[in-house]
């Protein structure tokens, strides 16, 4: 069992201000380590909004539709700026005897799938020899997902984690991690590798009220032992 624990978020908040001081909010309170942001606050292209506290990891290539939040000191995180680009966010996390490759990705419907896929190849190369999480926006619905239906988006992107040897951590919930104008859809994944699959832990739909049309993802990396006496999340969202 790993010695270490690190509890997450994932949301897009819709470049929101409100959602942004929400989700700052629920952090302190939850003690949250790591925040994995798709569509940040944004003001003149910069991610706004984060405590000063926290240290932020962003693509340094523009507007960037992707951040890294680590709140936790004792987290050692270094950007991996070789296998960063302007939609994806590689960080190394080390936190005791956990060590693994953080992948915060927002694809944009308007592009194709295969650069996306293109990027993730890459990626996988580059770290081969440890765990990965890849927490993203999709944009794509399927059923291996627990949505209602399977669109071409969605069948590229099972096509591709099956390929790769990649796990889909998303668990049958009676929410859905996005409620707006498309309607009740699930479309934001976490993801990991083998190497990685029996760490993620407490995988979730938060009941907290997100101000965004995402909702949060909240999951554990790492496993609890006997000694341990820290909660995972908040009673009443699990």
């Amino acid at each position: 069992m790993a010695e270490a624990i690190i509890k997450c978020y994932q949301i897009n908040l819709q470049h929101s201000k409100t959602a942004t001081n929400n989700l700052m909010e629920l952090i302190e309170r939850e003690e949250i380590d790591v925040a994995y942001i798709q569509e940040p606050y944004l003001i003149h292209d910069k991610v706004v909004g984060i405590s000063k506290r926290c240290r932020t990891f962003t693509s340094s290539k523009g507007r960037s539709p992707a951040a890294t939040v680590v709140t936790n000191k004792q987290i050692d995180a270094l950007l991996k700026q070789e296998a960063t680009d302007k939609d994806t966010v590689v960080v190394e996390i080390t936190l005791g005897n956990l060590q693994f490759y953080s992948v915060n990705m927002y694809l944009d419907i308007t592009e194709e799938m295969d650069k996306m896929f293109e990027t993730l190849n890459d990626i996988l190369r580059i770290t081969n020899k440890l765990g990965i999480l890849i927490t993203m926006d999709s944009n794509s619905r399927s059923r291996t997902w627990y949505d209602k239906l399977t669109n071409g988006r969605g069948k590229e992107m099972e096509e591709f984690l099956i390929s790769k040897q990649l796990f889909i951590m998303n668990e049958d919930n009676e929410m859905n991690t996005f409620q707006g104008s498309r309607g009740s859809i699930n479309i934001d994944l976490t993801i990991c590798n083998n190497k990685l699959l029996k760490e993620v832990q407490k995988w979730n739909i938060s009941e907290e009220e997100s101000c965004s049309d995402h909702r949060i993802i909240q999951f554990c990396i790492g496993q609890y032992n006997t000694q341990q006496t820290r909660k995972y999340f908040n009673v009443k969202n699990i």
